[in-house]
């Protein structure tokens, strides 16, 4: 059989020796290159864990502030309502009196009465647009690790809210409307 295999040139001893020479190099690699690999991808695979729960809790307090938002907004609603309820009763206590008087005075209360309702709508889109801008910027800065600076996040954000603006203006004003 050796003599076939040094026919065909094949040295059977010197494949014995590298065969044990790789295993001894897998064995190095093992001990020493593996586990370090090894380490490294664990340490990367918690990183994404962490970053994922962060975004996670990072969503759970933008729904949270949304929702309080929301809510801040339907109060400040009922309390401009209450407003316009309480001067239209002034106006009508004034037209008893003087009734000529009183009709300026109710057109000029209800007409700043408007104007304060929507200073104070506008005052709360501003708010919740600043909120919003704020949260989906720490949310995109975690998602995209930096890669668009402050500035660029809030340009688009304001763009995103500025076409998200005259529909809630638009849902606003027809539920005055309809009152």
């Amino acid at each position: 059989m050796e003599g076939l295999m040094e026919q065909l040139g094949i040295n059977v001893k010197g494949i014995i020796i590298q065969a044990i020479g790789f295993l001894i190099m897998i064995l190095i690699l093992w001990k020493f290159a593996f586990n370090r690999v090894m380490h490294l991808l664990d340490a990367r695979r918690e990183r994404i864990e962490e970053q994922l729960r962060e975004i996670r809790e990072g969503r759970e307090e933008n729904e949270r502030l949304r929702a309080e938002l929301e809510n801040r907004l339907r109060q400040v609603e009922a309390e401009a309502e209450r407003r316009m309820r309480e001067m239209l009763s002034q106006a009508e206590e004034e037209r008893e009196r003087i009734l000529a008087r009183a009709r300026e005075e109710a057109a000029e209360e209800f007409r700043r009465a408007r104007e304060e309702i929507e200073r104070e709508r506008r005052r709360a889109l501003a708010d919740l647009k600043a909120t919003v801008s704020e949260l989906a910027v720490m949310i995109a800065e975690k998602i995209m690790e930096m890669s668009l600076d402050e500035e660029k996040h809030r340009e688009i954000i304001d763009r995103i809210i500025d076409q998200l603006t005259p529909s809630l203006i638009r849902g606003s004003a027809e539920r005055a409307v309809e009152r």
